[in-house]
């Protein structure tokens, strides 16, 4: 992934009824460093008011109105920001009432590519109007990068040590892959074959981390390797929620997301920084 500074951090809010749903939903946009707030219903995100997000992302289905009719309630209102509305089903008809409301359509569940992909293309939309664009730059800005690519939260979660900072990347990247390819369907082999390429580089990893805590006398190397242990362990525990991957695809792809997030992310951003931090001071960069 690209690593390359934003002008600004994206702000993508999120209309989602199901907390299953919004919590995988507001992982990949975490994932992708895209802040924003949360909402259950439509009702509250209207009543919210200000500050408008540089997107909206709407479930087709709340508790007390429908993804279309929140829509059309915004665009009544003058109200213009960039819109997404995920749905299982898109046919002729919503189609014609996305282009007529100008908003993306997208299947969900959302692969990790897909959803920030289309946030993108509805950001670029000839019709956009920023509501504080004196203040602000144009959204597309914010996507700009070196390479083309979109930023992700791993860009901006340096250690200051080179060699962790990129197997920090490639796991990210694995963990990625695995979600997509539980969401895509892929059968059982392939499933496992990602899984233990996973294994592998964090048991690599968490050797490399620790050799190096050795070698500098790092001050908290129990906790840290403690760490590692339930890390490895949470790891080790994902195979048997995704036994039944073919039942319910999304419900074991959350699982793999939550992961992502409570262990990975979590542990990068707090204990790696720390120990990072520490051999910097020890000229280990």
């Amino acid at each position: 992934m690209a690593q390359a500074a934003l002008n600004r951090q994206v702000v993508v809010d999120v209309v989602v009824s199901d907390s299953a749903v919004r919590e995988s939903t507001r992982i990949l946009l975490d994932v992708h460093d895209h802040a924003g707030r949360d909402f259950v219903s439509g009702k509250d995100y209207i009543l919210a008011g200000n500050p408008h997000p540089d997107c909206l992302v709407t479930d087709g289905v709340l508790i007390d109105m429908t993804g279309l009719e929140l829509l059309e309630h915004l665009r009544i209102s003058g109200d213009n920001t960039p819109a997404v509305m995920m749905t299982t089903r898109i046919d002729t008809d919503l189609t014609t009432r996305a282009e007529r409301l100008s908003f993306k359509l997208l299947e969900k569940p959302p692969l990790t590519d897909g959803l920030i992909g289309t946030i993108r293309d509805a950001c670029e939309h000839d019709g956009y109007d920023h509501r504080d664009a004196e203040s602000a730059p144009r959204f597309p800005a914010a996507f700009e990068a070196a390479d083309g690519q979109t930023p992700s939260w791993i860009d901006n979660a340096g250690t200051g040590v080179a060699i962790f900072d990129a197997e920090h990347r490639e796991l990210n990247e694995k963990v990625l892959d695995y979600y997509d390819a539980i969401l895509a369907g892929e059968p059982r082999e392939s499933l496992d074959q990602l899984f233990a390429r996973l294994v592998v580089h964090a048991a690599e990893h968490f050797v490399h981390e620790e050799n190096y805590m050795r070698f500098a006398s790092y001050p908290d190397m129990a906790g840290h390797v403690a760490a590692h242990q339930a890390l490895a362990k949470a790891l080790g525990e994902v195979p048997a929620i995704t036994r039944n991957v073919g039942q319910d695809r999304s419900t074991c792809a959350l699982e793999v997301l939550r992961f992502l997030k409570r262990w990975l992310m979590d542990h990068i951003l707090g204990d790696d920084r720390a120990l990072g931090a520490y051999l910097n001071s020890r000229g280990i960069h």
